[in-house]
């Protein structure tokens, strides 16, 4: 009828307008498609599209954490020890802030090459000589002012001896100054510089992944100076150049000087993030653990493990924060690669170049002391700026849920169980520090264990039987089955306190999920092609989801006036999600099937039935 035609088209206006798809195919209802097969209702589509839109859209959990970018030398060596002073000379970690000042310094490096190799006396020094320093030289002292920065770049693609792809036989070497003097470009402000960072940034990637391990008769670039570099060394730059807070707390911004004319929008975003620049600088030194040539001090246990990977990690986590990473658009100015999707690959190179240096036996002392301190590193920020969607975050809980959901992605533990670990014990760490109220978390969690995992053993000891990622694997569900447990049970205290609510919920969440990704990629023989765990350690597994499955929908269920209260409503749709992830992830539980095959095949279960049954078809 009209009616109901009319009915439909305001409907299907209203679900265009919430981000879901609707079509006459689907049973609006009961959510089944004609043919059968199961599908979502439309409030279910409904309230997917609306997580997504919020788990996108939000800057919830974000501060501002770098002070400024592109500080005058002399101010920076002004608030630094002559000790970090003379390191950061030899390590060239201080930028170029203006073109005449990186050319500049470009024509002091070809004024001494020019005079090194003035009479060359190999085939190499010729070659080098001719088809790169004095086309470089010519280009630096006749190319117009304008055109200047445009040909240089046109020269770092198509020189043969820069692109490494020169058709000469003998083997040459790009100078160190050289290869140093495209390092500080790279990292150089993009508002500066321009698409030449980009380019220097490609050719040294490509430089320490290809063109690293060399002999006397390959071609190769010159980074030797890279050798003085620590991992603790990512920590220092990212203060003194790029101006990060590492300090405890807030960030202390600097106040305006009086008699300087500066706009109230300058003093308010204090924060002049150049995006480029610190993905520049994220890359390379991603490419420099992947290949281990960070060294990572403090091996021994007196030293403290890993001491210098657990300052990286948590300077990364820092910059995390910044709202201008995620805000800033300058990073798509002819970036293949976002900043925000650079930040995950970062963190978890830091965590396997730690894994591969550190001594077996001390991997896990130091995962649990840096996520301790990554925490640590996370609490006492502040609330969000006054207006903001976490104004009301007094306790800074959710810069918490933030780091323990982006530093390190499910996406990419799935492929490193040195990552997963990592992220497990991160989240643990967190959910603990959120739910500071439970005082007997080890109590709860080992009873939950010993209960999960009974039937592992094969006799009466309190001993459980499984193996080590099994274990933690375990360990990282019933954790987030403790908490939401705990939150349920004490919705009237949490309801006090919802930015608290919502970030506790979503790293219980993750810690459920890093379990998961923790049980996948360690139960795979990659040898055999065959799965390592037996049918009881999946039970274990499943029982555990199963009862995370019924949580996430009876704490969703006590979330009510969404529309008053924001932080209620994305706990909803958090719990949706995740309660649909770990529906489709848990399985089936075979544990009443084989209960039921040990009781017929038991002769005592066989006579101890009762006399009508024996009778019974």
């Amino acid at each position: 009828t009209k009616k109901k035609r009319g009915t439909y088209a305001r409907r299907k206006l209203s679900d265009a307008i919430d981000g879901i798809g609707s079509d006459s195919e689907t049973d609006d209802e009961d959510g089944k498609w004609v043919d059968g097969s199961s599908g979502m209702t439309r409030e279910q589509k409904r309230s997917e599209a609306a997580a997504k839109m919020t788990g996108e859209q939000s800057l919830l959990g974000l501060r501002r954490m770098f002070l400024s970018i592109g500080r005058p030398v002399d101010e920076t060596k002004k608030k630094m020890s002559s000790r970090k002073q003379k390191q950061c000379e030899e390590l060239g970690f201080y930028l170029f802030n203006t073109r005449e000042e990186a050319k500049k310094d470009l024509k002091s490096i070809m004024t001494a090459l020019e005079k090194s190799h003035h009479n060359p006396s190999t085939d190499a020094q010729s070659a080098l000589r001719k088809d790169f320093i004095d086309p470089l030289s010519k280009l630096v002292k006749k190319s117009p002012q304008k055109l200047f920065w445009i040909n240089m770049t046109f020269f770092l693609h198509h020189n043969p001896i820069v692109t490494l792809r020169s058709e000469r036989t003998c083997a040459f070497v790009i100078p160190e100054v050289f290869c140093k003097w495209m390092w500080k470009v790279s990292c150089s402000s993009y508002r500066v510089m321009g698409k030449i960072t980009l380019s220097t940034c490609q050719l040294l990637v490509r430089y320490l992944r290809e063109k690293l391990d060399v002999d006397d008769f390959q071609s190769y670039a010159d980074l030797s100076f890279l050798k003085k570099f620590k991992i603790d060394h990512i920590a220092l730059c990212l203060e003194n150049d790029f101006g990060l807070w590492l300090k405890p707390g807030p960030a202390v911004f600097p106040k305006v000087e009086p008699g300087i004319k500066t706009e109230e929008k300058d003093i308010k975003d204090a924060s002049t993030l150049d995006a480029v620049a610190l993905k520049n600088f994220f890359v390379l030194c991603t490419a420099l653990l992947d290949r281990d040539y960070f060294c990572i001090a403090g091996n021994g246990a007196e030293n403290g493990v890993g001491k210098g990977a657990t300052s990286a990690l948590v300077s990364v986590t820092r910059a995390s924060l910044d709202v201008g990473l995620w805000t800033s658009d300058s990073y798509s100015s002819g970036c293949a690669r976002m900043l925000p999707s650079v930040i995950p690959d970062l963190s978890a190179s830091i965590v396997k170049s730690a894994a591969r240096q550190i001594a077996k036996e001390c991997v896990e002392e130091w995962m649990t002391n840096t996520a301790e301190s990554v925490v640590e590193s996370c609490c006492n920020l502040a609330a969000g700026d006054p207006g903001s969607t976490d104004a009301d975050d007094a306790h800074g809980n959710l810069p918490l849920a933030t780091v323990v959901t982006k530093l390190l992605t499910r996406e990419v533990a799935e492929f490193s169980s040195d990552v997963a670990l990592m992220k497990m014990y991160l989240a643990e760490r967190a959910l603990r520090s959120c739910l500071h109220d439970i005082t007997d978390w080890d109590d709860k969690v080992k009873e939950l264990m010993d209960s999960r995992c009974r039937e592992l053993s094969n006799d009466d000891s309190d001993e459980i039987p499984c193996t080590e990622m099994f274990f933690h694997a375990t360990h990282a569900v019933v954790t987030a089955e403790v908490g939401l447990e705990w939150i349920e049970k004490h919705m009237e205290l949490m309801m006090q306190d919802k930015s608290r609510f919502l970030a506790a919920v979503q790293i219980a969440g993750e810690c459920a999920l890093v379990g998961v990704a923790l049980f996948r990629c360690t139960n795979l023989d990659n040898e055999t092609g065959k799965f390592k765990y037996s049918t009881e350690e999946n039970d274990a597994i499943c029982e555990s989801l199963t009862n995370l499955e019924d949580l996430c929908n009876g704490v969703k269920m006590e979330c009510r006036a969404v529309i008053a209260y924001p932080h209620l409503r994305r706990v909803k749709e958090y719990l949706t999600r995740l309660g649909k992830s770990i529906g489709g992830t848990r399985g089936i539980s075979s544990k009443d099937q084989r209960k039921r095959m040990r009781e017929q095949g038991s002769l005592d279960s066989w006579i101890a039935r009762p006399f009508d049954s024996l009778n019974s078809p």
